[in-house]
């Protein structure tokens, strides 16, 4: 769970101001695909990540997607943590989140849902006003497809790796994974960038030119 001052902070960021910081800090790059989409546009979120890993069966008998259920009971109402699913390939014409999950998981304190593969329900997670960032949108279904190869172990977004506990700022600009020992870091460098912007925003609409603006200013933190 994020402390409460932590939480805010993050959520007046921006993830393209949390990529700056990264950059400047020479941290490695941990923004996930953009292919990875708001199920509702402008919408955000901020919190920890859990975790699973699907993996296809041969038959249906062999399906088991309960360990899902299990996690998202598993967590507490204040928790704010945020889902993360990987998906394999063969498995992404099937929506593995939808309204029923995201009922569950919004009575049990998860705040979001970050999916390496499709959602479904779309329409009804717009009416709740569910954040779901998902590759893709279907109407397939996944419980006799499925079962579930590992619960709060590291997963892997095309090539960016998540673990419990991550931070996640996700964001009509994409998802931001920030490693736990670099968050306090990052938002004061992220702070610094958004104080320099603005002020050379201001510069600009005085009609200073760029060069103007940075010998006013000083070089970007």
């Amino acid at each position: 769970m994020l402390d409460t001052n932590i939480q805010q902070s993050l959520s007046a960021l921006s993830t393209t101001l949390i990529g700056d910081a990264h950059a400047r800090l020479k941290l490695s790059e941990n923004h996930l695909s953009p292919d990875i989409q708001p199920v509702i546009p402008f919408s955000k979120i901020v919190g920890t990540a859990i975790t699973a890993i699907l993996q296809p069966v041969a038959t249906p008998d062999d399906a088991d997607l309960s360990p899902m259920v299990e996690l998202y009971e598993s967590q507490d109402k204040e928790s704010a943590t945020i889902v993360v699913i990987q998906v394999p390939p063969e498995l992404r014409c099937y929506g593995i989140f939808g309204d029923g999950a995201a009922s569950m998981c919004r009575a049990h304190g998860i705040v979001g849902a970050i999916i390496d593969g499709s959602t479904r329900d779309t329409e009804a997670l717009t009416q709740m006003q569910y954040p779901v960032f998902a590759k893709d949108r279907t109407p397939g279904y996944m419980p006799p497809k499925a079962k579930v190869a590992s619960i709060n172990q590291p997963v892997t977004i095309d090539e960016r790796t998540i673990r419990k506990d991550d931070v996640i700022v996700a964001d009509n600009d994409g998802v931001m994974v920030i490693r736990p020992n670099e968050v306090e870091a990052v938002i004061t460098r992220a702070k610094q960038i958004m104080d320099w912007e603005n002020k050379l925003h201001a510069c600009y609409a005085i009609g200073m030119s760029c060069k103007q603006a940075i010998q006013e200013i000083g070089p970007l933190p």
